[in-house]
């Protein structure tokens, strides 16, 4: 890849970091001192990278990310959830967990938890190839596909990483550290899909979204246009079928969301793009 694609993507990812700095109205939080010269010291419940394994009663089938930062203060602060995001599909579910683990480690979630001190979750989905279901499945971008699944472990990846939040939360509360309602969410390219449609589905749980390089397919809140019905990943005129609840519209406006593509930037060239792959086969 040339370096003027490595740079329009990282110039692209900056922008999650200053825009859920400012919709979470959380204050940044220094990494070494406060600003008097005093060193920071954790609160009760700072918890280094950790794998949490998957947990089928809980309502997981996958495991995930979590990592909380020392804190200064007592304020309860939310969770910062980023979906993973491997960049291709992979029968190994080895390949999406060390994808997620670096993800957590050293990319922008690990970046913005320690500008805001929150805590933050990544979940290890898999985007199979051909095992349990096929690549037409785009599980990182919560694909009407994936969607669809009836049966199995990837049956509603949007509820289980629901069960992961509160799995995640209720951790952290074990260990007294201070966790608010409400998550933030995070997400760039199939992640920021992610984000974007999981916003849609489930706008009561989302304080703030940011979602990038969505690959030009922002959800629309409407169920119908110039007489065609807008199902998901389109709109959300067949929520119910896939969801069984209608679409919260008042609470999805009620949620501060960003969604940026950066289409008009001549300047810079864009290598990244395959046609057709962020369509689902139907839709195709």
């Amino acid at each position: 890849m040339s370096d003027s694609g490595i740079n329009r993507r990282d110039l692209l990812k900056t922008t999650a970091v200053t825009t859920t700095v400012t919709s979470s109205g959380l204050a940044v939080g220094a990494v070494s001192a406060d600003g008097k010269g005093r060193s920071l010291t954790a609160s009760n419940g700072e918890l280094d990278v950790t794998v949490i394994s998957a947990d089928s009663d809980a309502g997981f089938n996958y495991p995930y990310y979590l990592y909380a930062p020392a804190t200064v203060d007592e304020y309860d602060r939310p969770l910062l959830v980023e979906p993973n995001n491997t960049g291709g599909t992979s029968d190994s579910l080895e390949d999406h967990r060390e994808a997620a683990e670096s993800l957590i480690e050293r990319q922008t979630p690990r970046q913005i938890a320690d500008e805001l001190r929150v805590p933050v979750l990544v979940p290890v989905f898999p985007r199979p190839a051909s095992d349990p279901v096929d690549g037409y499945h785009y599980v990182h971008a919560l694909d009407v596909e994936t969607m669809q699944i009836d049966g199995g472990k990837l049956e509603r990846v949007d509820q289980q990483l629901l069960h992961m939040i509160e799995h995640a939360k209720a951790k952290l509360a074990d260990r007294s550290y201070p966790v608010a309602d409400g998550i933030l969410m995070n997400g760039f390219s199939a992640s920021g899909n992610f984000v974007n449609r999981f916003t849609a589905l489930h706008p009561e749980i989302v304080r703030s979204a940011t979602a990038g390089g969505i690959n030009g397919t922002a959800l629309l809140p409407e169920t119908e246009a110039n007489g065609h019905q807008l199902n998901y990943q389109v709109g959300v005129a067949d929520l119910v079928s896939l969801t069984g609840h209608e679409f919260d519209l008042e609470g999805w406006q009620e949620t501060d969301q960003l969604v940026y593509m950066a289409g008009m930037t001549r300047t810079i060239r864009s290598r990244t793009t395959m046609p057709g792959i962020h369509h689902s086969a139907r839709l195709r």
